[in-house]
């Protein structure tokens, strides 16, 4: 049987700030690592794959996240994304997985992954083009979190 647990619409949106909080938290803001493959079960576990991409959120990832009026669920939306301009890797794009930057291109703790591909697929991260070639631009179109609520 699917889950049926569902919070109410402020604690959802507050939790998803929580999330913003902790993406935010380095000091040149949060990146996207764009890699291949099924997204580890877990946020905790080693990244698999192989890294494509890295584009960088802005300074603040997402803004304050909007609680749902019932049956509505408390999402929020990410502040522009600048591209990655030289891909590292060329591949399809499976998953991402995001957290704090506070020195170039290297993650702190990791914070959320999901799905990534083109809109047509519905992954959690829309990109122009899930095939990335090496050296290519790499460029995420949107970026919605939604938290169940009732």
């Amino acid at each position: 049987m699917p889950s049926g647990t569902r919070i109410n619409q402020i604690l959802g949106a507050e939790m998803l700030d929580a999330i913003t909080a902790q993406l935010d938290s380095g000091s040149l803001g949060a990146i996207i690592e764009i890699r291949t493959g099924s997204p580890p079960a877990t946020v905790e576990e080693l990244s698999t794959g192989t890294l494509l991409a890295v584009c960088r959120c802005s300074v603040t990832s997402f803004p304050p996240a909007t609680p749902g009026t019932a049956p509505a669920d408390a999402t929020m939306s990410a502040n522009p994304i600048t591209a990655d301009a030289d891909a590292n890797n060329g591949g399809t794009a499976g998953y991402f997985v995001a957290g704090p930057c506070s020195s170039g291109e290297v993650m702190g703790t990791k914070v959320i992954l999901g799905t990534a591909g083109e809109a047509a697929d519905t992954p959690d991260l829309v990109l122009d083009e899930s095939l990335i070639v090496v050296n290519g631009t790499v460029a995420v179109t949107g970026w919605t979190i939604t938290m169940p609520t009732s």
